[in-house]
Protein backbone atom coordinates (compact mmCIF):
# COMPACT_ATOMS: atom_id res chain seq x y z
CA UNK A 1 0.00 0.00 0.00
CA UNK A 2 1.45 3.22 -0.89
CA UNK A 3 1.32 6.43 1.39
CA UNK A 4 -0.79 8.15 -0.32
CA UNK A 5 -3.92 5.39 0.54
CA UNK A 6 -2.51 5.01 4.23
CA UNK A 7 -3.28 8.56 4.53
CA UNK A 8 -6.24 8.12 2.42
CA UNK A 9 -7.28 5.08 4.74
CA UNK A 10 -6.94 6.86 8.03
CA UNK A 11 -8.87 10.04 6.92
CA UNK A 12 -11.77 7.93 6.05
CA UNK A 13 -11.74 5.59 8.60
CA UNK A 14 -10.94 8.54 11.72
CA UNK A 15 -12.75 11.21 9.86
CA UNK A 16 -15.57 9.21 8.03
CA UNK A 17 -14.86 11.07 4.57
CA UNK A 18 -15.66 9.04 1.98
CA UNK A 19 -12.80 7.65 0.38
CA UNK A 20 -14.17 9.19 -3.28
CA UNK A 21 -13.75 12.49 -1.84
CA UNK A 22 -10.26 12.34 -1.03
CA UNK A 23 -8.10 13.08 -3.48
CA UNK A 24 -4.73 14.78 -3.42
CA UNK A 25 -5.55 18.07 -4.05
CA UNK A 26 -8.66 17.93 -1.93
CA UNK A 27 -8.83 20.74 0.81
CA UNK A 28 -8.71 19.43 4.29
CA UNK A 29 -11.77 21.84 5.54
CA UNK A 30 -13.96 21.47 2.51
CA UNK A 31 -13.93 18.17 3.80
CA UNK A 32 -14.94 19.07 7.39
CA UNK A 33 -12.05 18.48 8.76
CA UNK A 34 -11.79 21.09 11.70
CA UNK A 35 -8.72 20.95 14.39
CA UNK A 36 -9.78 18.50 16.89
CA UNK A 37 -10.51 16.00 13.75
CA UNK A 38 -7.05 16.74 12.67
CA UNK A 39 -5.47 15.76 15.88
CA UNK A 40 -7.24 12.73 15.91
CA UNK A 41 -5.97 12.08 12.49
CA UNK A 42 -2.24 12.62 13.10
CA UNK A 43 -2.54 10.45 15.96
CA UNK A 44 -4.17 7.55 13.69
CA UNK A 45 -1.72 8.71 11.30
CA UNK A 46 1.14 7.96 13.93
CA UNK A 47 -0.04 4.60 14.65
CA UNK A 48 -0.61 3.43 11.00
CA UNK A 49 2.54 4.56 9.49
CA UNK A 50 4.74 4.69 12.47
CA UNK A 51 5.86 7.86 12.15
CA UNK A 52 6.38 11.07 14.54
CA UNK A 53 4.23 14.25 13.07
CA UNK A 54 4.37 17.51 14.74
CA UNK A 55 0.64 18.40 15.96
CA UNK A 56 1.23 21.63 14.78
CA UNK A 57 2.38 21.19 10.81
CA UNK A 58 -0.77 18.93 10.94
CA UNK A 59 -2.67 21.37 11.54
CA UNK A 60 -1.39 23.97 8.55
CA UNK A 61 -1.77 21.04 6.36
CA UNK A 62 -4.38 22.54 3.61
CA UNK A 63 -4.50 19.51 1.42
CA UNK A 64 -4.94 15.47 1.45
CA UNK A 65 -0.92 15.83 -0.83
CA UNK A 66 -0.09 18.05 2.51
CA UNK A 67 -0.78 15.11 4.84
CA UNK A 68 0.70 12.67 2.85
CA UNK A 69 3.77 14.63 2.13
CA UNK A 70 3.97 15.21 5.94
CA UNK A 71 4.25 11.32 6.62
CA UNK A 72 6.97 10.64 3.93
CA UNK A 73 9.29 13.44 5.29
CA UNK A 74 8.34 11.77 8.39
CA UNK A 75 8.91 8.33 7.57
CA UNK A 76 12.20 6.50 8.18
CA UNK A 77 14.32 6.29 4.56
CA UNK A 78 13.98 2.31 5.02
CA UNK A 79 10.07 2.50 5.35
CA UNK A 80 10.07 4.20 1.66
Amino acid sequence: MSCFDDVVSVLAATAGVPEERLEPEARLDDLGLDSLALLEVALALRSECDVELDDAAVAEAETVMDLVDLVVAAAPASAL
